[in-house]
Order: C-alpha cells, then sequence, then structure tokens
C-alpha cells in the first residue's frame, strides 16, 4: 500500500491522471488546481463540460484555506461531525438534531457517503465549478482500506476531482482491467481496489443561504 500511495501522490503532483480507489467507487482523479490537467481528464473521461466534478480533500479546514469561501462557523461544525468517522451514526443523528442539518435527517442514510455543495463562485476555480458558481466537496470517509488510501495521498497532495473511472454514460469499473479498457495509457498510474467498492455514489447536499437540500 505504501508504494501506491507513493506512486499516486507523484503522479498528482506531476499534473497527471490516475485510477484509483475513493471510498466509494474506483475514481479517475487529478489535481483540481491545475487547470489544463482538469480539462484534460473531462476529454479522457468525454466528459461534458456543464458537469462539475465532486472535489475530494484531506480535511474540513481545507474547504475554508483553499478555496474562496466564507468562513462559516456553524457550517463547519455541522461538516466536521458530518465526515467525523469516530462518531458513529446514532452520536452524528443526535449532534446533527442540534443543528439546521436536522431538518433532512430524515432524507438521508449516514451510512453512505455525503458530498456537500457550496457557492463557490471565484473566477479562479471556474475550471471546478464550470459556471455553476458551487462545488460540492467531500471529505474521504476512513471506514474502510479504500479511505484510508485516498485520505493518505490527499495529504500530500492538493484537492482532487474525483469523478467515476468510466466513460461517460458507461459502467463503472469495478477493477482496473475495466478502467485500463477505457483508458490505456492515457492515465499515468493504475491503482487496484484494496478491499472494498461501494456501489453506492454519495448523497450529494446543498448548502445555500443557510439552507440544507438533498440533490441526490
Amino acid at each position: 500500500m505504501k508504494e501506491d500511495v507513493k506512486n499516486t501522490i507523484k503522479t498528482i503532483n506531476s499534473n497527471k491522471l490516475a485510477v484509483v480507489p475513493t471510498d466509494t467507487i474506483l475514481g479517475i482523479v487529478c489535481n483540481a488546481f491545475d487547470r489544463d490537467t482538469v480539462f484534460k481528464l473531462y476529454k479522457v473521461r468525454n466528459r461534458s463540460l456543464s458537469k462539475p466534478c465532486i472535489v475530494l480533500l484531506s480535511s474540513v479546514d481545507c474547504i475554508f484555506n483553499k478555496f474562496y469561501i466564507s468562513k462559516d462557523r456553524v457550517l463547519k461544525n455541522i461538516l466536521g461531525i458530518l465526515w467525523n468517522d469516530e462518531l458513529n451514526n446514532v452520536e452524528k443523528k443526535m449532534e446533527l438534531g442540534k443543528t439546521s442539518f436536522e431538518n433532512i435527517l430524515q432524507k438521508i442514510d449516514l451510512n453512505r457517503n455525503v458530498s456537500v455543495v457550496l457557492n463557490c463562485p471565484s473566477e479562479k476555480y471556474s475550471h471546478i465549478h464550470l459556471k455553476t458558481n458551487t462545488i460540492a466537496f467531500r471529505v474521504p470517509s476512513v471506514k474502510n482500506l479504500n479511505g484510508m488510501f485516498i485520505r493518505e495521498v490527499l495529504a500530500k497532495t492538493n484537492p482532487i476531482i474525483a469523478p467515476s473511472a468510466n466513460l461517460e454514460g458507461k459502467k463503472f469499473s469495478k477493477n482496473i482491467a475495466d478502467a485500463n479498457k477505457y483508458f490505456g495509457n492515457k492515465v499515468s498510474c493504475y491503482i487496484e481496489n484494496l478491499d472494498y467498492l461501494d456501489k453506492n455514489a454519495s448523497h450529494v447536499i446543498q448548502y445555500n443561504n443557510k439552507v440544507w437540500k438533498v440533490l441526490r
């Protein structure tokens, strides 16, 4: 695993594409801050430039420190609870029930990972939000080896965009053999799933003007 982590970090930091396990499904990933590499990923994956990708990052603080998003103590607290793997679902519900997030607790399954869409209109990140002026973020869960892997990678890289490792409209890749059929040598690094593949994509929840809304 250490060698895989090292190779993935090197690939991302060199602004190349990698297929790697994430906390949900096998993903094709790259440095979210490098505009050219992001557009290359879109081209290789045949993804529409009207569809922004989810951004994975190492911590809640990273959202406020690296993106031009207004610091909101209430939001930061909620995200800290939502993405805290040291809390079980009962504890999360108890803590989230004390916040504005309480209104949507019955509409989601906390066993699934959760991505949160926040307003981020900065032109600097237009290649990420693609004129939607919003970005979906997630701190990957470390409840399985795949999640632990991608979190270890993120500790040494910029945030990454991480759509599923398949061509647009095609079946998800279950392993790197599937992904290689889609991408071949257009991807510089392939890392196999370690022990677990969650077939469920994450929930996507939007936070806007202090109101929460379930999008998926």
